[in-house]
């Protein structure tokens, strides 16, 4: 099959990320915004069940819906729409400059401060456990180990990570952690699904 030159032209080059539905980008941005699907409902005047379904790609919006989400969720129709970036999608924290989070720990850095389903910190655990007892959330946590080394405590385990190792388990694991060698020791802790 010969394909003219002009039809070639005219053809649509995907851009990257750019596959990603209009239903997610609304899931997203409602969540973002710890808005419920009933609180959309009710500020769209559109059904639960009709957003549900076009979150989930089983539905695609007309114009008319698009408009509404769009002011619902205070974002203009091309971020909905995959085509626009606004400022607050993404979110840089320069080095040295993340929010000090007061607690136990000889240092936790907040890495992106702001609401969101995932919470990143650079963590540098005491040499002691001292007092603290083994903690436990909600979601998933995540740890790499950036220098140093570091002892995780479990309630019937213990592990000791190196530079470069990595550990993920369920926040409602009882855990704790703790500098060991001679190094200081520095983690990127990640919990995500709180």
């Amino acid at each position: 099959m010969h394909t003219s030159r002009s039809a070639a032209a005219s053809e649509v080059v995907p851009v990257p990320g750019s596959h990603v539905s209009i239903g997610a980008r609304m899931k997203t941005a409602r969540k973002r915004l710890a808005m419920t699907l009933e609180e959309l409902s009710q500020s769209t005047g559109l059904t639960k069940g009709y957003l549900s379904r076009v979150e989930r790609n089983l539905k695609t919006p007309a114009l008319a819906t698009i408009l509404k989400v769009s002011h619902s969720l205070r974002m203009s129709v091309s971020e909905l729409m995959g085509e626009h970036l606004s400022p607050q999608t993404i979110k840089v924290t320069r080095a040295g400059t993340g929010k000090k989070v007061a607690n136990r720990f000889s240092g936790v850095e907040l890495l992106v401060p702001g609401g969101s389903d995932i919470n990143a910190f650079i963590v540098r655990p005491d040499r002691e456990f001292g007092e603290e007892r083994l903690r436990e959330h909600s979601g998933e946590e995540l740890i790499y180990v950036l220098s140093g080394n570091i002892e995780l405590s479990f309630s019937n385990r213990k592990i000791v990570l190196r530079r470069g190792d990595c550990v993920r388990f369920p926040g409602h694991v009882r855990h704790r952690m703790r500098s060991i060698g001679t190094a200081e020791a520095a983690a990127l802790t990640v919990v995500a699904g709180q």
